[in-house]
C-alpha cells in the first residue's frame, strides 16, 4: 500500500520578510563570469577586503542585536545516498551589517577566506553560484566533487529566524 501522506510547514512571518525569502531563488544574474582564474584572483584579492569586513567588530558579530543585513553560512552533503544526510544543514549567523554592500563584501570574504576546507582563492576557484536577487542581496554557493555543499548568503536581519522554513 502507498503511502500517500504528506507533511507540510506552515509559518506566519511578515510580508516583507516572506517576500524576500522568496526572491532567494529568483537571481538577476548580473554577477561576471569569471573566465580565468587570475581575473578573479585580481577581483578578490585578501587585501582588497575593508578591515572591518574581514575581522568585524563585536557589534556586528552579535546575534542578539543584528544589524540591518544578515550574512549566514551553511555547509553539509546533499542527499546523494551516499553520504549520511540528516536533512538541509542548519543556516548559522555569521555577522551582521548596516550597509548592503558591507554585508555582500563580507559574504564574499567569508566564502572565499573562511570556508570549511580552509581553502585559499587559488584552491577555491570561482562560485558555482554567484549571483544577487533584485533587491542587492548576495547569494555564494559551491560543492566542489565529493564534498559538502557551501552556502553564504545575506538576508534581511528581520527575515533570517524563517531562514529554517526555506
Amino acid at each position: 500500500e502507498d503511502d500517500y501522506r504528506q507533511t507540510y510547514t506552515v509559518s506566519a512571518m511578515p510580508s516583507p520578510d516572506f517576500d524576500v525569502l522568496s526572491s532567494l531563488h529568483n537571481f538577476c544574474g548580473d554577477r561576471p563570469e569569471w573566465s580565468y582564474k587570475h581575473e578573479i584572483e585580481d577581483y578578490l584579492r585578501r587585501d582588497s577586503f575593508p578591515t572591518f569586513v574581514q575581522n568585524p567588530p563585536k557589534q556586528n558579530l552579535s546575534e542578539n542585536r543584528k544589524l540591518r543585513y544578515t550574512v549566514w553560512t551553511s555547509c553539509g552533503y546533499d542527499k546523494d545516498r551516499w553520504h549520511s544526510y540528516d536533512g538541509p544543514p542548519d543556516k548559522v549567523f555569521n555577522s551582521s551589517f548596516t550597509s548592503l554592500e558591507h554585508a555582500n563584501q563580507r559574504a564574499e570574504f567569508v566564502f572565499y577566506y573562511d570556508n570549511p576546507w580552509g581553502l585559499g582563492l587559488y584552491d577555491m576557484g570561482a562560485a558555482e553560484t554567484d549571483d544577487t536577487t533584485s533587491s542587492g542581496l548576495r547569494f555564494l554557493q559551491c560543492r566542489p566533487e565529493d564534498s559538502q555543499r557551501w552556502t553564504v548568503s545575506v538576508v534581511p536581519s528581520s527575515a533570517f529566524p524563517f531562514m529554517k522554513v526555506f
